[in-house]
């Protein structure tokens, strides 16, 4: 069985009608530093548990509703959630990495 996954650091996975995160079944996927989930039907931020390396986050074009499950992404530096309906900016409070934070066309 090949172990790919495991050292795989960008994965791109936009335009491609993902609704949950929890289906991409990222826990393989360890040592993954840039996330690109664009143009989707994500509606919650979860499945991201095992991705604590993460550095770049980008959910931009999705259905977001409210900013949780980064928490645990203490070396998140970049978040994208710009184009989502996401109503406040809030459970950010962790994130001591985030340098940019990008939230336009959101309904704030």
């Amino acid at each position: 069985m090949s172990h790919w996954e495991k050292t795989v650091e960008t994965l791109i996975l936009s335009h491609k009608q993902i609704s949950r995160i929890d289906n991409v079944t990222l826990e393989q996927f360890v040592n993954l530093r840039k996330l690109q989930l664009v143009d989707n039907g994500i509606s919650k931020i979860e499945g991201l548990g095992r991705c604590k390396l993460l550095e770049e986050l980008s959910l931009e074009k999705n259905k977001i509703t409210s900013i949780e499950g980064v928490n645990h992404l203490r070396y998140l530096k970049k978040l994208d959630l710009g184009r989502n309906r996401i109503r406040r900016i809030d459970g950010l409070n962790q994130l001591e990495s985030l340098t940019q934070l990008s939230m336009e066309d959101n309904e704030i």
